[in-house]
């Protein structure tokens, strides 16, 4: 990457002063201040974000990620139960489980992110989504094997090629 992150605020700034009204400058820009570790900043941009529309997931998500990277745990989780209450499909809530997953695994809490895996897994089940459904039982094999359940992993990615195949 360049890193030139002066240029880049200045170009943020330009794009939020064009589009003041849209959530999307901001969000962009909290983006950029995120990887510049400057948290409570991008915190306060996407938080811009959402109050021109409350259900812009990925502001929700960028505020999260931002607590997690804070040690702020339980915090980014209340922040996705927000998202996920106020989702407006199946996919926007199945990323707030997703993100509450990931949560849960940068605290260390595998058997918590596996809950939130299930749900996503009983959505994609609800819709007859087959892809989903098969990359939820890849993600839960991932955790499995992270936390050293070998046996429960091989389990779940065996599964998941069988929901596959039975797919039409």
């Amino acid at each position: 990457t360049l890193e030139k992150y002066d240029e880049a605020e200045k170009a943020f700034q330009t794009y939020i002063s064009l589009i003041p009204d849209d959530p999307n400058p901001y969000d962009s820009y909290a983006e950029l201040l995120m990887k510049m570790g400057r948290y409570q900043e991008s915190i306060e941009n996407y938080r811009k974000a959402l109050k021109l529309n409350p259900t812009f997931a990925a502001s929700h998500i960028g505020i999260a990620t931002n607590l997690n990277y804070m040690g702020k745990y339980k915090e980014a989780r209340d922040q996705l139960q927000t998202m996920y209450a106020n989702a407006t499909d199946d996919g926007q809530r199945r990323a707030s489980l997703f993100a509450t997953a990931v949560s849960h695994v940068n605290e260390g809490n595998m058997m918590a992110a596996l809950d939130e895996i299930n749900k996503m897994y009983t959505i994609a089940q609800k819709n007859n989504d087959h892809a989903s459904m098969s990359g939820d039982l890849v993600t839960m094999g991932n955790i499995l094997l992270e936390d050293g359940q070998y046996d429960k992993a091989l389990t779940h990615f065996t599964k998941s090629v069988t929901v596959i195949n039975e797919s039409n």
